[in-house]
């Protein structure tokens, strides 16, 4: 189990000062005379591990992960691509390490590179949720895609999202509803942008429809708590592509795009309803499940056509009005 909570970026530029991060057990080895540094951005929470990681040529890196746990390393940047495990890190593909394997890690040049770790039950229920059917069994080692450039900047985008959220929010880290909230949304980025290098099975259209009514279903009789991609897939009993290709088919929009929308109301609805002396925009931004928040507001002036704060203060102005308009 992770320690919730933690977020930090540490700055190394010594062979001697670099420290493995917690539950992980590593050793660095300078290979060349020049200078060498490093930098960690890395959170937790109780059940996910994600690390952001910028080192310079002439650091190997090796050890294991955190036992019980299953690691994933998504290549961000690189003048060559480095190598795990004697494997080439390339720009479409997810190297995974299994629990209790070994890994070994160095780049000719600069590089940078995202590392997740979690419980490999919990990979275990998000993938076969997601993908439609288990793939452990199966599942080598550097064999994640990426099947276009698009997926792989989703997935790299949401995941720097988060990391970047935990570092500024450490004790949100360790709320058990809001970290729930940025697993999910990390392992649906990684998991929904990329697949086994295998054919998956395919969904009929009828079948799409009916879990798409019952998508939209979970999503009103739930309509007071956000509700994430994985929740659906798992009462829908199909893969997130069966489900996003029926929101389109129906509403030509995302899964995704369907349940900001219901958030994005939610929000208006607890704002209008409530009065600044009450409750704060960050708070109910968070409540449901925003964690950008500069995204957030961005997003709900372009639907909404005012700022979260206008209406916030709706309800102010509204009593306002009404009592001028009552004679004394």
């Amino acid at each position: 189990m992770l320690k919730a909570g933690l977020g930090l970026t540490i700055h190394d530029s010594h062979i001697d000062e670099i420290r493995p991060a917690p539950g992980w057990s590593v050793e660095h080895i300078k290979t060349t005379p020049n200078a060498i540094f490093q930098k960690r951005e890395f959170i937790q929470t109780a059940h996910l591990h994600i690390g952001k990681h910028t080192r310079s040529a002439g650091l190997m890196t090796r050890g294991q992960s955190p036992p019980d746990m299953i690691a994933l390393a998504i290549p961000v940047h690189a003048a060559s691509n480095p190598r795990i495990c004697g494997l080439e890190l390339s720009p479409d593909r997810v190297f995974v390490g299994l629990a209790g394997t070994e890994f070994e890690s160095v780049g000719s040049s600069t590089f940078q590179v995202f590392f997740v770790a979690l419980e490999v039950d919990a990979f275990r229920r998000h993938a076969t949720t997601l993908w439609g059917m288990d793939w452990m069994p199966h599942l080598p080692i550097g064999r994640l895609l990426f099947p276009n450039n698009a997926h792989r900047d989703r997935c790299i985008e949401t995941l720097s999202r988060v990391v970047s959220f935990g570092l500024h929010h450490p004790p949100h880290l360790a709320d058990r509803s809001l970290a729930l909230l940025l697993e999910d949304d990390s392992l649906d980025a990684l998991l929904s942008s990329t697949g086994p290098d295998s054919p998956r099975p395919k969904e009929t259209p009828c079948r799409r429809y009916q879990a798409l009514r019952c998508a939209v279903q979970h999503i009103r009789e739930h309509f007071d708590e956000p509700v994430t991609l994985r929740q659906l897939c798992r009462v829908t009993g199909v893969s997130d592509r069966a489900l996003e290709i029926a929101f389109k088919e129906t509403f030509d929009i995302t899964p995704k795009a369907y349940i900001t929308l219901t958030r994005l109301h939610g929000v208006r609805r607890t704002l209008c309803a409530a009065g600044p002396d009450e409750i704060s925009v960050t708070e109910v931004a968070m409540r449901w499940g925003f964690i950008h928040l500069g995204r957030f507001a961005q997003y709900y002036r372009e639907q909404f056509g005012e700022s979260p704060n206008e209406s916030l203060h709706r309800r102010t102005r509204r009593d306002r009005l009404i009592s001028l308009s009552i004679p004394t």
